[in-house]
């Protein structure tokens, strides 16, 4: 399983992507009203309005229930990167794929520097566009690239994120 750590428009946009073949997706979010609006109405209306949701995307507000899924697509914002980390049970390493862009405030660190500080250990990658989440999320054609210092690592995560409309490169 695949979580998404953030609910927001980007966050649920890849959510919507990876669930569209099948794959289950749990998607973590702080916003109550984001969770229940996605578990009951299969939408998020607060950031991503007028998108039908799959129904196998899953909300949870709870990061205890991140310990099953073995990909993280990391999308919260940068400034709040560590401290979702830091509240998530990476003991078990999953492979990290962060969507936050730029450098954390207070330390000038890359996006995936903070992840390495706070999860030693995990696989990461990173995910950049250029990309909309609405159009993403609606199914049009995307390209991103994906970046990972383990090259072996990085073609296997494009492999099980693209889909028909969302290509990794």
């Amino acid at each position: 399983m695949i979580a998404v750590l953030g609910g927001g428009a980007w966050g649920t946009a890849l959510a919507q992507t990876v669930a569209s073949s099948g794959e289950p997706v749990l998607l973590w979010a702080r916003e109550h009203a984001v969770v229940t609006a996605i578990n009951r109405d299969h939408a998020n209306p607060l950031f991503l309005p007028g998108i039908a949701l799959h129904p196998g995307i899953r909300a949870t507000g709870m990061t205890g229930d991140l310990h099953a899924c073995d990909i993280w697509l990391v999308v919260a914002p940068a400034q709040h990167l560590r401290s979702v980390l830091a509240e998530s049970p990476v003991s078990h390493r999953p492979t990290l794929v962060l969507a936050a862009k730029g450098l954390e405030a207070r330390s000038l660190l890359l996006m995936s520097e903070v992840a390495a500080e706070v999860a030693p250990g995990s696989s990461i990658a990173v995910l950049s566009g250029p990309s909309f989440a609405a159009e993403t999320a609606a199914g049009k054609p995307t390209a991103v690239t994906l970046a990972a210092a383990d090259m072996a690592a990085a073609t296997l995560l494009c492999e099980r994120l693209a889909r028909p409309t969302f290509r990794p490169y």
